[in-house]
C-alpha cells in the first residue's frame, strides 16, 4: 500500500500535463501512487497519459465531461494512501516537496494537512510573482494560525491556502467527507479546507515547493473577469451558510463563543440566535447580511423566538425589519456592473489609441500630398471646380 495517493484531474491539458507528472515522477519521495483521472479530453491527453508506463501510475479515462470536482472525487474515491495529495494538470512540484511534507506530518500526527509556499508560473513555466503579485501575495502573506483562528479567517475573508500545495491525512478527511462539494467549484477546496480545519489544525511550509501555473485563458475556472468575481461572490456565500452546519455545537461554542451576545447560550435556540446576530455582527459584507436575514427568518416561524431575543439579547422585530431597507440581492449586480465598466474603459481607451494612431497616419500622408509638386501645379484649377461647385 503506498503511503501517498497523489490526485491529478486533468481537462484539455496537453499542453503541461507532461512536465506536471514529470515532477510527481521526480519526487525524492517514492513511496506513492499516482492516480491520473482525466475527464473526457478532446486533445492529445489521452495519448501523453498513456505515453507513460511507471507502475506507480493508475490512468481513468471518463467517458463524459463532468468539471474539476467530480472527477477529482473519483481520484479520492480510489486513493489507497495514508496521506492525499492534489495536483492539477498544469501546476509543478519542486523536486523534494512530498519529502519535506511527509517528514512534517509524520512528525505531527495532530495535524490534519499541510501546505507549502507557492511560487506563481506563468505558459512558459517562467516564474511570475511580480507579474501577478495578488496572487503571489495571496498564497504567501498569511501567517500559520491556530484552528480558530483559521475558522474565523476563512469565515470573514475566505481562502488564501493554495489547492496543489495540500498534503492532506486521509483518516481525517474521511471524517468530514472524502470528496470535494461539486456544488462549490471554483471553490472546492475552500470549501473542504473549511471542513477540514474544524477537525483538525493545519499547517504552512515556508518553502516555496510548489509551482502555481496562472495564465489568463479563458479554460481556467479561476479568473479576475466579471463572470468569475460573481462565482466566486456566490459560492463563498454558500460556503459561509453551510459552516455552522459543518459543526456540532460544542465545536460552535468553542470556536465562535468569543462573538456570543449572552456568554450563557446554550439551547438548541439559543445557539441558532447566536448564529444569526454573529452573521449580522459582519454585515458589512453583503452576503452576510443576507444569510443572517435568511436565518432570522427561519427563526421567526417559531412565537417563542421573538420573547427570546427580547429578553435575552435586546433585540426586537422593529431592528429586524431595518435590515430590509439596508441591502437587497441585486448588490451583486454592482459587483458585475464595475467589472463590466472596467472592461468596457479598458476597450475605450484601446479605441482611442487605435484613432490616434489612424490620425496620425492620415496627417502624414496629407502632409505629403500637400508638399508635392501635382499638387502645387493643380491649384488654379482646384480653385475653379470649388467656384463652380458652390454655384
Amino acid at each position: 500500500m503506498p503511503r501517498v495517493s497523489i490526485v491529478m484531474p486533468n481537462y484539455n491539458g496537453a499542453q503541461y500535463i507532461k512536465e506536471s507528472i514529470d515532477s510527481v515522477l521526480n519526487q525524492t519521495y517514492k513511496d506513492y501512487e499516482l492516480i491520473i483521472i482525466d475527464d473526457c479530453s478532446t486533445d492529445n491527453s489521452k495519448e501523453i497519459i498513456n505515453s507513460f508506463s511507471d507502475s506507480r501510475i493508475i490512468k481513468i479515462f471518463s467517458e463524459k465531461n463532468r468539471h474539476v470536482a467530480y472527477t477529482a472525487n473519483l481520484g479520492f474515491k480510489s486513493a489507497k494512501g495514508e496521506y492525499i495529495a492534489r495536483i492539477d494538470s498544469d501546476d509543478v512540484w519542486e523536486n523534494d516537496k512530498l519529502e519535506k511534507q511527509v517528514k512534517y506530518m509524520d512528525e505531527n500526527p495532530e495535524c490534519g494537512a499541510c501546505f507549502t509556499r507557492v511560487n506563481i508560473i506563468d505558459e512558459n513555466s517562467k516564474k511570475a510573482n511580480e507579474k501577478y503579485p495578488d496572487i503571489d501575495f495571496l498564497f504567501n502573506h498569511e501567517e500559520n494560525k491556530s484552528s480558530k483562528e483559521w475558522i474565523h479567517y476563512f469565515f470573514e475573508k475566505g481562502n488564501c491556502l493554495c489547492n496543489p500545495s495540500a498534503l492532506i491525512r486521509t483518516n481525517i478527511l474521511d471524517k468530514v467527507g472524502r470528496n470535494y462539494n461539486v456544488a462549490c467549484v471554483p471553490a472546492q477546496d475552500f470549501d473542504m479546507w473549511v471542513r477540514l480545519v474544524i477537525k483538525a489544525p493545519i499547517y504552512i511550509l515556508e518553502e516555496r515547493l510548489t509551482n502555481y501555473r496562472w495564465t489568463n485563458s479563458e479554460d481556467k475556472i479561476s479568473g479576475n473577469d466579471a463572470s468569475s468575481e460573481i462565482a466566486f461572490y456566490n459560492i463563498h456565500t454558500l460556503i459561509r451558510k453551510n459552516i455552522f452546519d459543518y459543526m456540532t455545537d460544542q465545536e460552535f461554542k468553542e470556536y465562535f463563543s468569543d462573538f456570543f451576545k449572552n456568554s450563557n447560550s446554550s439551547s438548541k435556540i439559543e445557539l441558532e440566535i447566536e448564529k444569526a446576530l454573529i452573521l449580522l455582527r459582519f454585515s458589512d459584507i453583503s452576503s452576510m447580511r443576507w444569510l443572517a436575514l435568511e436565518k432570522f427568518e427561519k427563526l421567526l416561524k417559531y412565537p417563542e423566538c421573538v420573547e427570546v431575543l427580547e429578553t435575552k439579547y435586546n433585540f426586537n422585530l422593529k431592528e429586524f425589519y431595518k435590515l430590509y431597507r439596508v441591502s437587497s440581492f441585486n448588490d451583486i449586480a454592482v459587483l458585475k456592473t464595475s467589472s463590466m465598466l472596467k472592461e468596457e474603459n479598458m476597450c475605450l481607451k484601446n479605441d482611442i489609441e487605435n484613432y490616434k494612431l489612424k490620425l496620425n497616419e492620415y496627417s502624414e500622408e496629407l502632409t505629403k500630398i500637400v508638399n508635392s509638386t501635382s499638387w502645387k501645379l493643380t491649384k488654379p484649377l482646384r480653385k475653379v471646380m470649388s467656384i463652380l461647385s458652390h454655384k
